[in-house]
């Protein structure tokens, strides 16, 4: 009997797995959102911004400050959330940066956040 594949929509471009066996699911990345930092300013996203985030079912409705990116380790085994902003609109960004990694199913969040010129 042939196997089948079956597509687990919860991963980008619709990661294949083989029947029977639970796919070993890897960290992705997601792009900034908006595309750039507001610069003193906040913006109001649309559903199209965060249209690639969905198979996390993350999105801001209301208006934000900051710029939001993960970016996944090549080994889909860690990642790093982060949020850039520029309150005062001087072109100087902060930056708030969390790590989170894989162990087995699970997810651990680091409990520090690293912090880059927060007060900008």
């Amino acid at each position: 009997m042939a196997k089948t594949e079956s597509v687990d929509p919860t991963q980008p471009e619709g990661g294949k797995k083989q029947a029977g066996r639970p796919a070993k699911k890897k960290l992705v990345s997601f792009p900034p959102t908006p595309r750039t930092v507001p610069k003193g300013v906040k913006y109001q996203s649309t559903p199209a911004d965060w249209k690639p985030w969905a198979p996390i079912r993350f999105e801001i409705d209301s208006p934000q400050y900051y710029q939001y990116e993960v970016k996944a380790a090549a080994d889909g085994q860690s990642c790093v959330a982060t949020a850039r902003g520029d309150l005062n609109g001087d072109g100087k960004t902060s930056k708030f940066e969390l790590t989170i990694k894989k162990k087995g199913d699970r997810l651990v969040i680091d409990p520090s956040i690293k912090e880059t010129d927060p007060e900008e």
